[in-house]
């Protein structure tokens, strides 16, 4: 298995090929070098509040789902580009469909049911925010999330909703082909069908 490095966050089990220190740096006053008074002007710099890929803990509940999702693709607990999968190829890249495959996750993980106590909200939503937090799906011009999928069968058509992953090697060491009966909508078609509805 390859080391494996997500937007420059560590998945467990794989080395970072950088430091993630996050001690505030400190910003020196500035004295000529032959004066030998203390430093007490020392101020620490100002930190970025928002939230950054570089900060999240190598255990973070979005990094656990990934690993969860990945463990269970490859161990074929879950499969993919079938009827009733949750998880499929598209657009050379991972398409998860939701909220099934968050739902799916909370089943299987029902320690975080406390957390999502905390926000008031459904276990499965949770998780799923917490996916949104890696930020390593793609989105809409207009800052959606969710991509929509037409399932083409031998007898029907449906609809599948779910998130298109910036890179399929997230989960799969080797992309799979794409699903042949799965075509992912265009921006623009998404856009007028909004704009009918």
């Amino acid at each position: 298995m390859t080391d494996m490095v997500v937007r420059g966050m560590q998945l467990p089990g794989n080395p970072l090929p950088f430091s993630t220190a996050t001690e505030p740096a400190t910003k020196l006053s500035q004295q000529p070098a032959d004066d030998s008074s203390d430093l007490d002007d020392t101020e620490p710099a100002v930190t970025d509040p928002k939230p950054s890929p570089l900060r999240q803990s190598p255990m973070s509940p979005g990094l656990q789902f990934i690993n969860w999702l990945r463990d269970a693709i490859q161990s074929r607990r879950l499969v993919i580009n079938d009827a009733r999968a949750l998880v499929h190829t598209v657009g050379g890249t991972a398409y998860l469909v939701s909220p099934g495959i968050f739902m799916r996750y909370a089943q299987e993980h029902p320690e975080i049911s406390h957390n999502a106590r905390e926000l008031k909200m459904p276990e499965w939503e949770w998780a799923q925010k917490q996916f949104e937090r890696l930020r390593i799906h793609k989105k809409h011009a207009n800052g959606l999330n969710i991509w929509t999928c037409e399932v083409t069968g031998p007898r029907k058509s449906r609809r599948l909703h779910g998130y298109l992953l910036l890179d399929g090697n997230t989960l799969f060491s080797e992309v799979p082909f794409d699903n042949p009966h799965l075509t992912l909508h265009a921006e623009k078609e998404i856009a007028s069908n909004d704009a009918a509805a």
